[in-house]
């Protein structure tokens, strides 16, 4: 008894995921060096975790701050200094 021929070759390719930005970013001073961060995650837990940028005003330069760990959408900043401006955005990493 012999093997059959193979069958025909069928390829697909994955789409890339495209991860929802995060909304209502809200940032709370809670004292001279404590600023609280909170935003809604909407990527349906598919991010591996949120990056969050810091800059001295809202179209300036960001730099990271820190990184957060997937569905979690609050982090406390304790590295600000007091009487000085901070702005924030946060993005959701595949």
């Amino acid at each position: 008894m012999l093997d059959s021929n193979y069958s025909n070759v069928s390829c697909t390719t994955t789409p890339d995921i495209q991860l929802a930005a995060p909304t209502n970013l809200v940032a709370t001073m809670i004292s001279s060096t404590q600023i609280n961060l909170n935003w809604t995650s909407n990527s349906s837990s598919q991010e591996s975790g949120f990056a969050i940028e810091r800059g001295p005003q809202v179209s300036g330069t960001f730099t990271s701050l820190t990184g957060v760990a997937k569905n979690v959408t609050s982090h406390s900043d304790i590295t600000v200094a007091a009487n000085t401006q901070y702005c924030y955005r946060v993005k959701a990493k595949a």
